[in-house]
Order: C-alpha cells, then sequence, then structure tokens
C-alpha cells in the first residue's frame, strides 16, 4: 500500500499539533475575546501540551519504523459473506441516521429556514433530532461501511459493482444532509478523510497526492465557510467585513479555543486518575444511570458548561491534547500518549504493509490523529461504534497457519495479482 509524508502520525503531530499549541498559547485576549474568551495557558501548560505532543510524535515513530518480521496471509473475504456483512452495516446505520434526522426531514419548513441561512433554524434543528443512546449512535458506522467499499477488491479479490458504487454515493450524500441539516461537519469529513487515504493508498504515486494536505485545507475551509454561511453568519454579519474573514476566524478558532479549554480545566486542578475525557463513551454509554455511578465514585463530570465556568466561551470543546493530562495528571497523562503514539504508528506500519488489522483500522483511527488539538475523538462515543465493529471484522481474517499450501500459493497469487491490477490501473478498487 503506497503512504504519503502526511499518513505518518509522527509527521501529523510535528506539522499541525504543535503549531496549534503555539497559537493558542500565544494567542492574545483579544484574539479570545471574540470568542467570549481569555487566553488561559500558563508557561508551564504550554510546556506540558509540547511533551505531550513529542512525546507522541517519537511514540509513533518508533512504531512507524519498527519491523516485526514477515507479514501474515490472510485468506479473502467470501463474496458471500462479505455482501451480507455491508447489508447488515449499511441497514443499521441508515436506520441509525433516519431516526436521527426523522423530525428534521418532516418539516419541510424548517429545512426551508436552515436553507435560507436562518441562523436560529440551525440550532433549532440540533435541538429537534432525536438522540437516543446507543441506537443513533450507530449512524457513525458510515465511516467503516467507506472503508469496506473502498477495500472491496482487497478483502474479497474482486471489483467494487455497480450497486456497491452506488451505495457508496449514497452514504457520502447521506453524511452531506447531515452536515447541513444536523450541523454536523466532522459526519462528512469522517468518510472523505478515510475515502482519501486509501484511494491515496491504492493509487500510483503522484505529486497531487504529496500535495493533498495544502488542496485539503483549502477544500476544508470552503466547506466550512458554506456550512458557516447557513449556521451562524446571519447572527453576525453586521459585526464581520465579510463572509471570508469571518469564516476563516470561526474555523482558526475551533482548535485554538479548544487547547485553551483543555489548559483551563487543567488548571482546575482536576486529576482523577480515571479516564473522564479520555473515554466519553463511558459515560454515555446507554446503561440509566451509569454517569451518575461514575460521578459518584470519582467526583468528575463531562458537562462542559460546569467544566469551563468561569471562561464564559462560546465553544466549548475540550482539547485532547490535555484530555489525559486533566485525567491522569501531567506523568499517567504523558504515557497515555505514548501509548497513543505507538498505536498509531504500529496501524500506520500495518497499513503500508497492507496487514488487515491496518487497512481496515488505519483509515478511521487517522481522523482521530487530526482532531487531537481540538478533540480525543478515539474516546469519543461516536467513534466507539466503528472502532468495535473495525476489530470484529479484522476477526474474520484468520492467519493461513492452518491452510493448505496449495490453497495458501493460489491465495497468495490472487492478492499479488490483485495489487498489480491496481498498480497499472490507477483504480482504488
Amino acid at each position: 500500500m503506497n503512504s504519503y509524508w502526511w499518513y505518518r502520525p509522527s509527521r501529523i503531530a510535528l506539522v499541525l499539533m504543535m503549531p496549534i499549541a503555539f497559537f493558542a498559547y500565544t494567542a492574545s485576549n483579544r484574539f479570545y475575546q471574540q470568542f467570549g474568551a481569555f487566553n488561559a495557558i500558563t508557561g508551564e501548560d504550554f510546556f506540558l501540551a509540547w511533551l505531550s505532543i513529542a512525546s507522541f510524535a517519537a511514540a509513533s515513530w518508533f512504531g512507524e519504523v519498527l519491523n516485526t518480521g514477515p507479514r501474515k496471509q490472510y485468506a479473502f473475504l467470501r463474496g458471500d459473506n462479505y455482501r451480507p456483512l455491508l447489508f447488515v452495516l449499511v441497514a443499521v446505520a441508515t436506520a441509525a441516521a433516519l431516526v436521527l434526522l426523522l423530525p428534521v426531514l418532516t418539516d419541510p419548513q424548517l429545512i426551508s429556514r436552515i436553507l435560507q441561512g436562518d441562523t436560529g433554524a440551525a440550532y433549532l434543528a440540533r435541538d429537534k433530532v432525536d438522540k437516543i443512546p446507543g441506537v443513533t449512535s450507530q449512524q457513525n458506522l458510515f465511516s467503516l461501511i467507506v472503508v469496506l467499499l473502498m477495500l472491496r477488491q482487497h478483502l474479497t479479490g474482486r471489483r467494487r459493482t455497480k450497486g456497491e458504487n452506488l451505495v457508496l454515493g449514497f452514504v457520502i450524500g447521506l453524511a452531506a444532509v447531515k452536515a447541513v441539516l444536523h450541523s454536523e461537519r466532522l459526519a462528512l469529513i469522517e468518510l472523505l478523510l478515510p475515502l482519501g487515504i486509501l484511494a491515496g493508498g491504492m493509487r500510483r504515486r503522484s505529486i497531487v497526492w504529496g500535495i493533498a494536505p495544502i488542496l485539503g485545507v483549502v477544500a476544508l475551509f470552503f466547506f466550512f465557510m458554506i456550512t458557516e454561511s447557513l449556521r451562524s453568519w446571519a447572527f453576525y454579519a453586521d459585526n464581520m467585513d465579510s463572509l471570508f474573514e469571518f469564516a476563516l476566524a470561526r474555523l482558526i478558532g475551533y482548535y485554538i479555543t479548544a487547547v485553551n479549554n483543555g489548559a483551563f480545566v487543567y488548571n482546575g486542578g482536576h486529576s482523577y486518575f480515571f479516564p473522564v475525557l479520555s473515554a466519553g463513551w463511558l459515560w454515555r454509554f446507554p446503561i440509566p444511570g451509569l454517569d451518575t455511578y461514575w460521578a459518584s465514585i470519582t467526583g468528575a463530570t463531562v458537562d462542559p458548561e460546569t467544566l469551563l465556568a468561569g471562561l464564559n466561551v462560546e465553544f466549548d470543546n475540550i482539547s485532547g491534547i490535555f484530555a489525559p493530562l486533566i485525567d491522569f495528571g501531567p506523568v499517567g497523562g504523558v504515557i497515555v500518549w505514548i501509548i497513543l503514539g505507538y498505536m498509531s504508528g504500529r496501524l500506520f506500519r500495518r497499513f503500508v504493509e497492507g496487514d488487515v488489522l491496518g487497512l481496515i483500522l488505519f483509515p478511521t483511527w487517522y481522523v482521530g490523529v487530526l482532531e487531537v488539538s481540538r478533540v480525543l475523538y478515539w474516546g469519543d462515543s461516536r467513534y466507539l461504534p466503528p472502532l468495535v465493529i473495525s476489530l470484529l471484522v479484522t476477526l474474520i481474517f484468520k492467519p493461513r497457519g492452518t491452510t493448505s499450501g496449495r490453497r495458501q500459493a493460489t491465495s497468495n497469487r490472487m492478492y499479488q495479482g490483485t495489487l498489480q491490477t491496481s498498480a497499472k490501473t490507477g483504480l482504488p478498487g
């Protein structure tokens, strides 16, 4: 599998996470005031943030370059197993998305107001959706579905059918609808980013994919500007010179204020020695009274309004950089970052080697690498369904240790033929 410099988590840590932390630390109070906040990052906070990022980068680099020996060979997933698996995942994710969006989809007047840029309509739509713990969260399986569709040829030895291409288009289209009607931009990014990583990995190496981060940032900005024009521009238009300036400030603000929020909570003396912010899914698991139980034994809360009381910030994300530091203290937090860095590096390595776990899990895991400055995506409840199901799917692929030599040789030839065909045609499969 091909890779480019920006596929490596260690390099993303150095070229993205560190600069964001630096700008958050050096930004003036005047900058933060436009978001209703002030600069809460001390010199110690900045040092711990950089130490955490550097630890992640070093551990990731070690995992990226470590050679653990020959790659295990895996059997192809039979087509009659692949199709039912895909059907179940698509059906479950689509049903969950429809349950979530149904109150909005059945209100044409509200949709019209959203498309006209009515600020109040966007927030009304978010409050109107039906979030059912353990049910609507299954819509997040769409990212795994995109990965399985892109890996169709690698997993089964056969190309995607026209029907499967339509499913891929449907999934991306539904995510775009969620981005507009539910103000859930991440839902679309979660699909397009893994798709791009796999498409680049299966094509011939090219300059375009080498500069993809630059193109991606530009595309992200215009996507953000379009959605923000529907969401909140009307409210701020009288105080801003242009939509472009407004969108740029908001986009930067999302990441910078998240780091500032993390430092603010950390300075509040929170060290629970329990995964409060590092594993948000523990608090949102669909068991009645579970969050109350965790709060009673830890004295912790995951409510942003409570944690950020006194900061009066408009954006309430708490940076993933500080989440382990808040939960486990400075020493424990850095150790967590070393573990996460090594895991990220190993997943990258297994992806490049064509290992099934790396192929299936790394593209979605990579979203978390890019989002670290804003949130700890890997511990969020939205990533739990694709993470768990990805691990279960890899169990379908058994090492060929018990396979006859003839079957193993045949499967190896099939796999090599698949890679050669992809390389010659430049098609992602």
